[in-house]
């Protein structure tokens, strides 16, 4: 004959806790994810807008003895770098030139050939040039990066300001995008130095371990503050 079956027992403590914390915790892992995978989006069409950037300088330099815009017209910020592209039909948009979580962004005009005045005006662009540089520049060179909070050299980003629309932002895990002479993107983790981030020391170097020289920083162009 078959056992009589024994009575189920309920769930204990343990169990209850378990269900408990997965209740709790679902909706922040949930949210943990979320966040992250919107900064890596963002962040992938922030790293493709500096790719189309650094592809149209080179094409720029292909009809200009290999020398970027900014050589060519003797410009001092990047703002002007970059209209100096849409003027020449290099660029058909200023889009590409402003940022995601960034107090930089483009309103869409650029007005009327063949000097697009309205085109890339302070307050719309979100990268920094490296200026006087050409093709036959070092591939690792630094050429464009996200806006720092200063404009000397070696830039520094603010800590702790990941999806802060704020200027000297930075991504999560406190990286940054730098575009290169040879068209690359590179995603760089900062380090800490005193109370902000900077460069890595390897993107402070050239191939033979010397510190760049002759930098010249083309910054953005800020809005002027209303009186």
């Amino acid at each position: 004959m078959n056992e009589p079956e024994k009575p189920r027992k309920g769930w204990g403590w343990m169990q209850w806790l378990c269900v408990l914390l997965a209740v709790c915790l679902t909706p922040l892992l949930v949210s943990v994810i979320h966040d992250s995978v919107i900064d890596l989006a963002y962040r992938n069409r922030q790293a493709q807008s500096g790719k189309d950037i650094i592809f149209a300088f080179k094409v720029f330099a292909n009809d200009n003895g290999s020398t970027f815009p900014d050589v060519r017209a003797k410009l001092t910020t990047s703002n002007q770098t970059f209209r100096e592209l849409i003027k020449h039909e290099y660029v058909e948009t200023e889009n590409l030139f402003g940022g995601y979580i960034s107090p930089y962004v483009s309103d869409g005009f650029i007005g009327e050939a063949p000097e697009f005045e309205r085109a890339v005006q302070p307050g719309e662009n979100h990268w920094v040039v490296l200026g006087g540089l050409t093709t036959h520049s070092q591939d690792a060179h630094p050429v464009i990066y996200e806006n720092a909070l200063n404009s000397t050299w070696p830039p520094k980003w603010k800590p702790g300001s990941a999806n802060q629309p704020v200027r000297g932002r930075v991504w999560r895990g406190n990286k940054i995008l730098v575009g290169l002479v040879d068209g690359s993107i590179s995603i760089v983790k900062t380090r800490e130095v005193g109370d902000s981030l900077t460069l890595p020391e390897s993107m402070l170097l050239d191939y033979k371990g010397v510190p760049w020289d002759d930098i010249h920083i083309l910054d953005i162009e800020e809005k002027k503050a209303a009186k």
